[in-house]
């Protein structure tokens, strides 16, 4: 058998995990974790940064991944680097 890369580690650890499963401090971190980042994001959508990927993405097509702040639907990779920039902006 082949050696999983860290990657793949990392995948496998997470698909095996659940609510029942883990601890609440850690559901409890992670969903503040979550909702910092999308505060984050949502107070970084119109930032200069954010902008600037903004004008980028949105000449590369609709897809099924929201762009946070913008009423509109992106591929998921673009929507993830928009969306990122937005929350490291802030």
């Amino acid at each position: 058998m082949a050696t999983q890369t860290l990657s793949q580690q990392l995948a496998e650890a997470l698909s095996s995990l659940s609510a029942t499963n883990t601890p609440h401090a850690v559901l409890h971190a992670a969903k503040r974790a979550l909702l910092d980042a999308v505060g984050a994001g949502l107070a970084g959508v119109h930032t200069l940064e954010a902008e600037t990927v903004w004008r980028a993405v949105k000449a590369w097509g609709n897809g099924p991944a929201t762009a946070w702040g913008r009423g509109v639907c992106l591929a998921l990779p673009h929507a993830a680097l928009l969306n990122g920039t937005a929350v490291h902006a802030r």
